[in-house]
């Protein structure tokens, strides 16, 4: 009788395997993508790649689909957009977009998605007016939009963003500032000036960054 449970439980083993073995098998061959394609960033569960002009795709290692998240940097017309600030934690990817209309404001969005299912969990305006801004007629040579970027494993995220929205900013200037977007909401947890644009660290819920070259911190809820 021994034997015989020891069997048919080594059988059972043997069928999960092979099933599962082709659906790792076609993960892994899609998330491959098409000759040529860039890795942008990666980790065990998630590949994003960009390449043979169909703009950036995102790859689920564990389920094989594949997503759309935009158009190569490129102009279309009189629109330009680009993805950028690519930031995985497990299936969660987090990615900074900006688009560019003629003689229209820009716009900046931080987008967190699900990779396995593809589902948008957040979109967000990383650059919130409160009409004392403008961006028609900005200093071209200044970076705007989404400067850094940090997620955590459940899709709460924080960034750093030059905004010509802000309070204060005057036509051809912006406003460096830090933002999140937790449990509690979106609020401005640090309205500058002088913010090291690529500082932002996040270990666990505690966030740090600099201003002025002395450490910042918050914590998200």
């Amino acid at each position: 009788m021994h034997r015989l449970k020891t069997a048919a439980l080594l059988a059972a083993a043997t069928i999960v395997s092979t099933s599962a073995h082709p659906v790792a098998a076609h993960a892994a061959a899609r998330c491959a993508g098409s000759k040529g394609s860039v890795t942008l960033a990666a980790d065990a569960q998630v590949r994003v790649y960009s390449g043979d002009r169909r703009g950036y795709r995102a790859c689920s290692k564990v389920t094989g689909k594949v997503t759309k998240l935009g158009p190569l940097s490129s102009t279309y017309g009189l629109t330009v957009v680009d993805l950028s600030r690519w930031r995985l934690r497990g299936s969660l990817l987090a990615y900074a977009r900006k688009k560019g209309v003629y003689k229209a404001p820009p716009t900046f969005v931080v987008v967190v998605r699900d990779v396995r299912t593809g589902h948008t969990l957040r979109a967000l305006n990383a650059a919130p007016p409160d009409g004392s801004g403008s961006a028609l007629g900005y200093d071209s040579q200044l970076d705007l939009g989404v400067r850094d970027l940090a997620l955590t494993t459940d899709g709460r995220v924080a960034w750093i963003v030059t905004n010509p929205y802000a309070k204060g900013a005057f036509l051809g200037d912006a406003a460096t500032q830090v933002w999140k977007a937790d449990r509690a909401g979106v609020a401005l947890l640090d309205p500058g000036p002088d913010i090291a644009p690529g500082s932002l660290e996040l270990t666990g819920d505690a966030l740090q960054w600099l201003r002025g070259g002395q450490s910042q911190s918050a914590t998200l809820s």
